[in-house]
């Protein structure tokens, strides 16, 4: 037996291999006597047909079915002595027998890449430095205020913004009696509310009428297929048919207690409480920003051919897996088709990182010990209340893959060079690599 392995693409492998006659003639013999045992010609017998017989009704294909059998078999004990580990069946090219002579065969197969990583340290990414601001913080107090004020009824629209309005509208050149106008509420506290709305309800009681506006743009074509654009007032009549009053809490231990869940007393207390709220989350944006980044980074810089194969098995699993949670969380509204969409999309990508992840945790000798999982554990039962013991059996058994991945990505922030920039900065420098991109 000779053989020889060309390389199609760094996953895709194409085998040729040449047997002697004499090599496989006893399983020829075998394979041929299988085929024939179960051919049935009136007159005879089954498995009695003579070959003589056999051979002028067949000709050469039963020798041709034998040799693809003994070609499939030897090619699998083959890929068991030389370790060839394909990821996906086999299939055969070609095949050409010459009884009495030789058997070849091509056979093509896909094998995982070597995949060598070697720049995940030293790289410099930018991250955005979020600041907590005291407008940030107003803001916030603002909307607490606005979500606990009273609501009373009053009986006329004053002359500044805390009231809030049931209107029924028609548009003002509606003819028709029989026309049902729609009902809307209106807060005039809100900002962004039209202005025109705002002065015409001033001073007005419940069944006055007052008339609005606003104007649109918009684009089409005219005459000669030209984009135009149109600018267009459209006016309504609105009858107020409800006014309410609204006025701010009193800002008393009570309030502060309510709002902030018991974690402020005061208003300076609530402001403090307010500010650590956004920084941590602030907190959290960055270490997710950082985790993407880095990823992201160190896929582009040890970039690798994937197999279509793995794709598309672990497209497989994670839609598989996602089914069968959302089946057993009885989730009615989950989307299946956007899901797979978004699974598709990022298949390539994240089988990229999966393998290069695991390559540096196994080229880092990075892991977690017995006495580190004691100490998250321990840590995790004052905070959860759930006894050490339960805790530990957990992490040693359910989430120990899990620590040995935080471990990487801190790791790997030790490792590499992250400037903070300025928020504005960053997403616009992001937004000009994705338009290059």
């Amino acid at each position: 037996m000779d053989y020889k392995i060309n390389d199609i693409t760094p996953s895709e492998k194409e085998i040729e291999i040449t047997y002697p006659f004499d090599e496989i003639k006893e399983e020829f013999e075998k394979e041929y006597k299988k085929i024939s045992a179960k051919i049935q010609v009136p007159g005879f017998r089954k498995g009695k047909v003579p070959p003589a017989i056999i051979k002028n009704m067949y000709g050469d294909s039963i020798d041709y079915e034998a040799a693809e059998k003994i070609a499939s078999n030897k090619f699998f004990e083959l890929a068991e002595q030389q370790k060839i580990n394909y990821i996906s069946r086999p299939t055969i090219m070609d095949i050409k027998f010459e009884k009495d002579k030789e058997l070849y065969v091509k056979v093509k197969y896909e094998v995982m890449p070597e995949v060598k990583v070697e720049n995940y340290k030293g790289l410099t990414l930018e991250i955005p430095d979020f600041k907590v601001g005291d407008d940030e913080v107003q803001k916030e107090v603002e909307y607490l205020l606005k979500q606990n004020r009273k609501m009373e009824d009053a009986e006329v629209v004053g002359e500044d913004m805390n009231y809030q309005i049931k209107v029924e509208v028609l548009p003002a050149d509606n003819e028709d009696p029989k026309a049902i106008p729609q009902s809307f509420d209106v807060d005039l506290s809100n900002q962004n509310i039209n202005k025109s709305i705002l002065e015409g309800s001033k001073n007005k009681k419940i069944g006055d009428t007052f008339e609005f506006s606003f104007d649109d743009k918009y684009t089409e074509k005219n005459e000669a297929g030209e984009d135009t654009e149109v600018n267009k007032t459209y006016r309504y009549n609105a009858v107020i048919k409800e006014i309410k009053k609204s006025s701010d809490p009193e800002l008393n231990e009570e309030f502060f207690k309510k709002v902030s869940k018991d974690k402020a007393k005061t208003e300076e207390e609530l402001r403090a409480t307010i500010k650590s709220d956004i920084e941590n989350y602030y907190k959290t944006q960055v270490d997710n920003i950082t985790n993407n980044k880095l990823i992201s980074e160190i896929v582009k810089a040890n970039d690798f051919y994937v197999p279509k194969a793995v794709v598309d098995n672990y497209k497989e699993d994670v839609i598989k897996h996602e089914e069968e949670h959302q089946k057993q969380h009885k989730h009615k509204d989950f989307d299946k088709k956007a899901f797979i969409k978004e699974v598709e999309a990022n298949a390539e990508f994240e089988v990229k990182w999966l393998l290069i992840r695991d390559k540096i945790i196994e080229k880092e000798n990075l892991d977690v010990t017995e006495d580190e999982i004691k100490k998250i554990a321990e840590e995790e039962s004052q905070k959860t209340g759930i006894p050490v013991d339960k805790m530990l059996n957990f992490y040693q058994t359910s989430y120990k893959r899990a620590l040995v991945q935080d471990k990487l990505m801190k790791f790997l922030k030790e490792s590499n060079n992250i400037v903070m920039v300025d928020p504005n900065n960053f997403y616009k420098n992001t937004q000009n690599e994705e338009t290059n991109a």
